[in-house]
């Protein structure tokens, strides 16, 4: 089997069973976490206040995690997001 065909497999196999705002918001982290919630919001175009409580579910679901904190260009210290 192919290295991108087993890389492909355990993606199915470990990708959750999520929907609607989750699924974007997990696919987006996955896709360029670290991030933030303000970064993600951007690529969704959506506002962060209407995605932070997913944020909250997936990580109750212990699939995302804080894994730092940076500086938004306001000068706000804020959480840095991925997978876990």
């Amino acid at each position: 089997m192919a290295m991108a065909e087993t890389s492909l497999k355990a993606y199915i196999e470990k990708k959750p069973e999520l929907e609607g705002d989750r699924q974007k918001i997990f696919e987006t982290i996955q896709a360029y976490g670290p991030i933030t919630l303000e970064e993600v919001a951007d690529r969704l175009g959506k506002y962060p206040h209407t995605i932070s409580g997913r944020f909250t579910e997936l990580r109750q679901q212990g699939l995302i995690e804080i894994t730092g904190k940076t500086e938004n260009q306001a000068g706000n210290t804020v959480r840095r997001y991925d997978i876990k």
